[in-house]
């Protein structure tokens, strides 16, 4: 995304520089012309790299809310497995916790 954001402000520079650089054109008019193609074409630039960083920044808040309501963990999931049990979970006698691993069976 980074990528894109810089090439799109990189291409609407690079717009502006083509104003007025065509030096073998002599008709006013012409070179008039040519120049506002060049502002609208940076413009068009510009508005694209606004409406990316717009629509990808709702996708990264909405993301970034999923995670931060329960950090991805499902709290009924009490050995983050993922499937909502608690195998694998153990207390000992004095209370401590543990985990059993696939070495332990």
């Amino acid at each position: 995304m980074r990528c894109v954001i810089a090439f799109l402000d990189w291409k609407a520079g690079w717009w502006i520089d083509r104003r007025g650089t065509r030096k073998d054109i002599t008709n006013k008019d012409l070179l008039e012309g040519l120049s506002a193609y060049a502002e609208v074409q940076a413009d068009l630039q510009r508005m694209l790299k606004e409406e990316f960083c717009s629509i990808w920044k709702l996708s990264l808040d909405d993301s970034t809310a999923t995670h931060d309501d329960d950090n991805g963990a499902d709290p009924s999931d009490s050995d983050d497995d993922g499937d909502g049990d608690d195998a694998g979970r153990f207390e000992d006698d004095d209370g401590a916790e543990g985990v059993l691993s696939d070495d332990d069976l």
